[in-house]
């Protein structure tokens, strides 16, 4: 991964909703991905690219307004305490971002149990069982794959910046019945 780019979180999931398509009509209600956010080195990204995936909320700006999808967005460091401590500086950092993508209203401290997806590998492949977590509550430009992909790749970008070093569970639900895929 170079250093001004994102993780490429929407094109997996863009690839993953192709796939899934093929088979029928997809209707998700939620969508999970873990981030790999300790290979994210903040200190290499180009003052123009801290957050990379800024440069790509254009490809939003033209979007039905009545597409508007609210959803809640968990994220979830595991058995490290880390998400939870940084929780408040990592709402206001999106808040920050100049995006219309995600709007983050309110937030609150999450913990064990209070999971909208478990994850659907061993706690063993990262620093599970999701023990220490935040949920955001706000609103998607759209249901899609490229929009719920564009707030995972934002976190990743901001946690890593406020030094977070392990890997995130990230799990984005809509609220409402979602239009679909």
């Amino acid at each position: 991964m170079t250093a001004e780019r994102p993780l490429p979180v929407q094109p997996f999931l863009r690839h993953a909703q192709d796939v899934t398509a093929r088979i029928g009509t997809v209707r998700l209600a939620a969508v999970q991905v873990l981030l790999p956010v300790q290979g994210i080195d903040p200190a290499a990204r180009p003052a123009y690219a801290a957050v990379p995936s800024l440069r790509t909320v254009e490809w939003f700006g033209e979007r039905d307004p009545a597409a508007r999808t609210p959803v809640d967005v968990r994220i979830n460091s595991g058995r490290d305490p880390v998400i939870p401590a940084v929780a408040r500086q990592l709402v206001q950092d999106l808040r920050d971002l100049d995006q219309g993508v995600f709007t983050c209203g309110d937030h609150e401290v999450t913990v064990r149990g209070d999971a909208l997806l478990p994850p659907p590998f061993r706690d063993s492949f990262w620093t599970g069982p999701p023990l220490h977590g935040t949920t955001l509550r706000g609103d998607l430009t759209e249901w899609s794959c490229d929009a719920v992909g564009w707030p995972a790749v934002a976190v990743a970008d901001c946690a890593a910046r406020l030094g977070v070093r392990s890997p995130l569970l990230f799990t984005v639900g809509a609220q409402a019945e979602p239009v679909g895929f």
